[in-house]
């Protein structure tokens, strides 16, 4: 008795039935679970849609095409605050307030209705033109060879072609490729590599280095990419060294057969390359000089200058398309007299006359250039300003500060020129 009233006393466990519960089953259902839209067919689906509605009778249109920065062709233009009022206080809302100031393909002014969108836009096109770094100085490659292999070719008394069958060292490049050489043997084996840039060493005109550059051309496929690397640098080192000339052919066939060659050259190798090839192929000296600006470097302004020698006679539209890349250069370094030249005919209105003039100044020669030119600029003042006299004169004003002597006997004439009319 008293044992069943302490087994009641004490704390009892609580049984807890667990639901018998339905398995979740992922088998599907068409006839419970279907969306309404599934029940109609493709061509239902298509048909409810409701047709996209109609603006056209809309006049007072508010949204423009606004040209992607980037995409601008101009050679001389970049945007201030002056010209960001200018462009706002317009009535049309265009840039510099000119309707003829066309900047993209669709022969219509850009129109900024917006000084927040204007303001924007001119940021982000001012970004495209950003600050280069000076070419790092190289000096001329001198290759050492060893003693015994300048010796080898003197005793085949410069003969290429017979040093190269005495060392065996296009047999030698063939085997070390097919892996019948072990690399860690082949320290001391004479190859096409070494043999080349030895006998490199040891031309001195022009017609030995275009003889020797067509027996390497000819056996190119025995050379590795590194000796092709070191074998072009050198040969362009020396080729510009001469001011002679370079094997387009062998160029080219490099870059076809090893596209990346060409990006691992050091860049003033890359700079020389594109001075060599300007008048052979300028489309492939720009590629050489764009390699240069993708690393944020300025070329050398010798590479530009022979480049540039490809326009002298093109049309403006055609130098505005082929030279926009160069822009970056002429905001690093400034307007010479050969890009001068050149730029003269693209200049479209008053206010990339001003920046033309402010990049001329930049230049290390600019008062030469101003004063040698200026009666050049004051025609092609006359052709692109709306109001000579006034621009004219501010000109004039700008030449006198900058300590340049006026030709006053051509300004005099233009302005009796222009009181005529």
């Amino acid at each position: 008795m008293i044992q069943n009233r302490v087994w009641r006393l004490l704390p009892q466990a609580r049984r807890y039935l667990t639901p018998q519960l339905s398995p979740l089953l992922f088998i599907p259902n068409d006839q419970k679970h279907i969306f309404e839209e599934e029940k109609l067919t493709p061509q239902q689906n298509r048909d409810a849609i409701p047709p996209r509605p109609s603006f056209d009778h809309l006049t007072n249109k508010k949204h423009h095409h606004v040209i992607d920065p980037a995409d601008m062709s101009d050679l001389v233009l970049k945007l201030n605050s002056n010209d960001l009022i200018v462009t706002m206080l317009s009535k049309q809302k265009i840039l510099f307030g000119d309707e003829s100031y066309v900047i993209d393909g669709t022969g219509r002014p850009t129109r900024f209705e917006y000084g927040r969108i204007l303001c924007s836009w001119a940021e982000a096109f001012n970004k495209t033109i950003q600050e280069l770094r000076d070419l790092p100085h190289q000096e001329f490659i001198r290759y050492s060879a060893p003693e015994e292999l300048v010796k080898l070719y003197m005793a085949c008394d410069s003969d290429f072609e017979k040093f190269f069958e005495e060392t065996q060292a296009v047999n030698n490049s063939k085997k070390k490729r097919e892996g019948l050489i072990l690399t860690h043997g082949s320290a001391d084996l004479i190859t096409m590599d070494k043999a080349s840039l030895l006998v490199l060493s040891q031309l001195s005109t022009s017609e030995e280095i275009a003889k020797f550059t067509d027996f390497m051309n000819k056996n190119i496929q025995h050379f590795s990419i590194r000796g092709l690397i070191d074998n072009l640098t050198m040969l362009t080192d020396i080729s510009y060294r001469l001011r002679g000339d370079i094997s387009y052919a062998f160029v080219t066939s490099i870059n076809d057969r090893f596209p990346t060659i060409l990006k691992s050259l050091p860049l003033e190798t890359i700079d020389k390359l594109a001075y060599l090839l300007a008048s052979k192929n300028w489309e492939f000296s720009r590629t050489l000089l764009q390699l240069i600006l993708k690393k944020n470097v300025c070329p050398s302004a010798d590479s530009v200058n022979q480049f540039l020698l490809n326009f002298v006679n093109s049309d403006p539209e055609t130098k505005l398309k082929e030279l926009s890349f160069l822009k970056l250069v002429l905001y690093c370094r400034g307007v010479s007299e050969l890009p001068l030249q050149i730029l003269l005919s693209t200049i479209r209105n008053v206010h990339e006359f001003n920046k033309l003039v402010n990049l001329i100044k930049m230049a290390n020669d600019g008062k030469t250039v101003l004063e040698k030119y200026q009666n050049i600029l004051f025609m092609t003042l006359k052709r692109v300003s709306t109001n000579f006299p006034l621009h004219l004169a501010g000109f004039v004003r700008f030449l006198t500060e900058e300590e340049v002597p006026v030709d006053i006997q051509a300004v005099k004439k233009l302005q009796s020129e222009q009181s005529k009319k």
